[in-house]
């Protein structure tokens, strides 16, 4: 009996990040422009600012904050889908499973799991976030969402429509301007998942200020090329605050986008949820 292959909302999430880096490698290579790859990198800070911290992470996967109006919330929305990790919902599944398992059997993209190791993290690098991972009772404060759910079902037709839009006008933006931002973000998930929980870069760049049972630390530098990203054990400590800032001299440069686009919840922390 034959068996039918079946391409699976992972697989194509896999394929997408698979086709990003051929279009970068393709426009690196052989349409090199020194001017459009520094206002890539800049997209791409934005992108990481706007799309990972401001709504796959703080917003969908913690509900940090509620967006001010509708419009926010589609940005928002918007961001967080072209940064190409899988939708807000399949990410924030992912996401609240890692915090109820950080490090332990069971966390989907811990470095200490599953035989650990260079390859490991190799693994975790390209292949980042296994939305197959999609569990009702984890995810049901956005499964009812009309917003929510309308960017999960849509998620392909947006990023194609936004790569069209950027071909439409030239080409080599799609490399500079979609591909570049998204490896910036692929770049700083990765440094997330795979440089801050491990020791050694603990030991060597970090430091920690709580007791907690997992291998995460901060980073300050961390925290001007990843916005909002760099007090990463601060956040496993205490996943229901905004702010990162827990001892005396850290920053948190991504707090003043959640003012800027939100109002703070000071409500339950959502890494409670059952993974």
């Amino acid at each position: 009996m034959r068996m039918k292959f079946q391409i699976t909302s992972d697989t194509k999430v896999k394929l997408l990040q698979l086709c990003v880096y051929i279009i970068l490698l393709y426009t690196l290579a052989f349409h090199w422009d020194t001017s459009l790859f520094l206002v890539g990198l800049v997209a791409g800070w934005l992108m990481f600012l706007t799309g990972i911290y401001g709504s796959l992470h703080k917003y969908s996967s913690h509900r940090n904050f509620e967006p001010k109006n509708n419009i926010i919330k589609i940005f928002i929305l918007i961001m967080g889908t072209l940064t190409s990790l899988g939708s807000n919902i399949a990410w924030s599944a992912t996401h609240r499973k890692h915090h109820k398992y950080s490090d332990l059997e069971g966390d989907p993209h811990s470095i200490h799991t599953d035989g650990g190791g260079f390859w490991r993290g190799l693994k975790i690098y390209f292949y980042y976030f296994p939305t197959y991972l999609i569990n009702p009772r984890t995810i049901k404060d956005l499964t009812v969402d009309p917003m929510h759910k309308w960017f999960h079902k849509q998620y392909y037709y947006v990023i194609a429509i936004y790569v069209a839009v950027l071909y439409i006008i030239d080409p080599l933006y799609v490399g500079y301007f979609y591909a570049l931002p998204v490896f910036y973000c692929y770049t700083g998930i990765s440094y997330i998942t795979v440089i801050a929980h491990s020791d050694w870069a603990g030991k060597l760049v970090g430091y920690r200020n709580f007791n907690i049972p997992d291998h995460t630390f901060n980073w300050k530098l961390g925290n001007l090329v990843f916005p909002g990203e760099g007090n990463h054990h601060n956040h496993h400590a205490y996943a229901g605050a905004v702010d990162t800032r827990f001892a005396k001299g850290e920053i948190d440069t991504g707090l003043w986008y959640i003012k800027l686009i939100g109002n703070i919840n000071t409500q339950e922390d959502y890494q409670a949820y059952p993974g």
